[in-house]
């Protein structure tokens, strides 16, 4: 199984809306992944990356953590702090 990475992420909150800006790169090769699912966990919030590996969720609920997973890599929990990563 491969190692997902996320490149970088951008995280906005105001009060209970949050919005989440970020790309998804594999983790040895460094190339972007497409179509990785990303969610927020415990939620029913989520998208697949675009061809370059960005993507963006946002939601009027506070969640503290991202599920991404693609078939063939680990599947990664990540917590979710407001500024960037």
């Amino acid at each position: 199984m491969w190692t997902l990475l996320l490149a970088f992420i951008a995280i906005q909150s105001s009060g209970q809306r949050t919005r989440i800006e970020g790309r998804v790169i594999d983790g040895t090769t460094l190339e972007p992944l497409p179509f990785v699912t990303v969610a927020f966990q415990g939620g029913n919030v989520g998208t697949v990356t675009d061809t370059l590996g960005y993507f963006t969720l946002e939601t009027g609920r506070a969640f503290d953590s991202l599920v991404v997973s693609l078939v063939g890599y680990h599947r990664q929990v990540l917590p979710v702090a407001e500024g960037t990563a």
